[in-house]
């Protein structure tokens, strides 16, 4: 019978909650974070929030960029070692993996006659298979010499990630993704990068100071992609089920290679999507994108992260003649954020050269601006308008380094409310942030989100309440005996209102400082 690639009946992967877990990780003694739609970082300064914010973003880039057939912007200037050029599957593997494809393809072909065959098909991909794949990016360090030269492209440290260690002479850094089928059931490990300081650190080669595993016990869900995906192979061809032959060894790689795509963007849960990263010194590099690019961008031995290398590519990468992405959901926000923030519209010019100068137009004037010449709150958000007209789409992470940078606290608010309309529009973001005003305002949100819908109509943000499940703020925090930052979930006090964070301490210390200077002032004058 003919392979039918009509199925329907299995539903797109569920982005299963995910915890970020790390030690030893820059200033990061430990943290665990689960990435939330909008995940927040709280937290003094040097504490750690940019290293977990742009590991994110590296780890963005490796399950999605590296797994999708599509590849992004910051993957074309990457090494040319291809995640699926993998070697073949390990021989004691092969028996395993084929025997499941064709359980798999006996069930497609039964499912005409005999509905209930439907039973039979497996809700989460089975070990064997997980173990397959794991094995064939062990092998080499195929996996790990990927993942850990983006970590250092993103971190401008080329091949010396090390560097990242917080104790590089005698701990390891870690970095593991644990992810939960449901609230209630204990976490499941689905991948875990380990570096030591022995031996000789080089992405080119196998080292065995770096490693990185997929537990068979991962959890992956069997969509139409994947079924499909073994079915249209299997029917191809035929497996005897005797002695493996080299023809049984290819088809069982060819199975695997196959699935990877789809199963390493479900190993990276939210992390499998594609993210924009919007570094906290944007508004200065807005001023100068044009001038710097041909020395910096466009030179291999370029000093530049890779990250600030991906933002100002991706505003080369929007010649003045294209179009907003459709549907046009994102430049609807965007036209949002310039009416309730920038307080006017973006324009694109093409210059001589080729690249785009980007002017902007306040309300209520009939010609435009340079960047260079308007305020600082119109460099640093400009980015953000852009991004969502021309690139960003729902199910993207934004990444955003200090969004109140240069804002007015009644700005701050309303970037606040318009982050989380974005997270309820279906977009995610993570959001390193200083600002009292945007936490108090998100801290709203969610408690909003407690009233019904004509209880709260009245109140300012009522479209954009947030869920407990949509939200949650960390707070990075140095810890003397931990030798380094320790990260850990803060809730919203009903009682003191608010999130519960540091800020208070440095207020009432302040205050008390004022008190002070009065009684000593009354004291002098009586």
């Amino acid at each position: 019978m003919a392979y039918d690639d009509t199925w329907d009946w299995y539903p797109p992967a569920k982005i299963l909650p995910t915890t970020l877990s790390v030690e030893n990780f820059g200033p990061i003694a430990k943290a665990e974070v689960e990435l939330r739609p909008l995940t927040v970082f709280v937290g003094q300064s040097d504490t750690g929030k940019s290293y977990l914010s742009v590991l994110i973003y590296a780890l963005h880039n490796i399950f999605s960029g590296l797994s999708s057939r599509r590849t992004p912007f910051s993957h074309r200037e990457l090494h040319p070692q291809q995640i699926l050029d993998i070697d073949p599957v390990a021989p004691d593997l092969v028996d395993q993996v084929l025997e499941v494809a064709n359980d798999w393809w006996l069930a497609n072909e039964l499912q005409y006659d005999e509905p209930e065959a439907y039973a039979a098909f497996p809700t989460w991909l089975p070990e064997e298979i997980i173990e397959a794949i794991g094995s064939v990016l062990e092998r080499d360090a195929l996996l790990a010499r990927t993942a850990f030269a983006e970590i250092g492209r993103c971190f401008g440290i080329g091949d010396e990630v090390p560097k990242l260690m917080r104790h590089a002479s005698s701990d390891s850094m870690s970095i593991r993704l644990l992810a939960k089928p449901s609230r209630r059931n204990p976490e499941t490990l689905q991948f875990e990068a380990l570096i030591t300081p022995k031996g000789h650190f080089n992405t080119s080669r196998a080292d065995d100071a770096i490693t990185t595993s997929i537990p068979k016990s991962a959890l992956i869900e069997v969509t139409g992609e994947i079924y499909n995906n073994v079915i249209s192979i299997i029917d191809a061809d035929a497996y005897g089920g005797n002695e493996t032959t080299d023809r049984d060894s290819n088809l069982a790689t060819e199975i695997v290679t196959d699935l990877l795509p789809a199963s390493l963007r479900q190993i990276g849960g939210p992390l499998g999507g594609q993210a924009y990263y919007l570094p906290a010194d944007r508004g200065g590099l807005m001023h100068v994108h044009r001038e710097v690019v041909r020395t910096l961008i466009g030179a291999g031995n370029s000093s530049l992260p890779g990250l600030l290398r991906d933002f100002l590519q991706s505003l080369l990468a929007i010649p003045a003649d294209r179009k907003p992405l459709s549907p046009d959901r994102g430049s609807e926000f965007a036209e949002q954020l310039e009416k309730d923030v920038l307080r006017g519209t973006t324009r694109i010019e093409q210059s001589d050269l080729g690249y785009p100068s980007f002017r902007h137009q306040p309300e209520g004037w009939t010609d435009d601006l340079p960047l260079v010449r308007t305020s600082s709150k119109i460099s640093e958000l400009t980015p953000l308008a852009l991004y969502l007209r021309y690139h960003a789409q729902p199910g993207d992470t934004l990444i955003i380094d200090e969004p109140e940078a240069h804002l007015h606290p009644e700005a701050q608010v309303a970037m606040a409310t318009f982050l989380a309309r974005l997270v309820n529009a279906g977009y995610r973001a993570v959001v390193a942030t200083h600002s009292d005003w945007i936490l108090e305002q998100l801290a709203n949100l969610v408690r909003m989100s407690r009233l019904p819908p004509d209880e709260r109509k009245h109140l300012d943000g009522a479209d954009a309440a947030l869920t407990p499940d949509q939200f949650g703020a960390w707070l990075f925090r140095r810890d003397v005996a931990a030798g380094g930052t320790t990260v850990e979930e803060i809730d919203i006090d009903p009682e003191e209102g608010g999130l519960v964070r540091d800020y208070r301490q440095v207020l009432d210390e302040t205050y008390n400082t004022w008190a002070e200077i009065g009684n000593r002032i009354a004291e002098r004058e009586e």
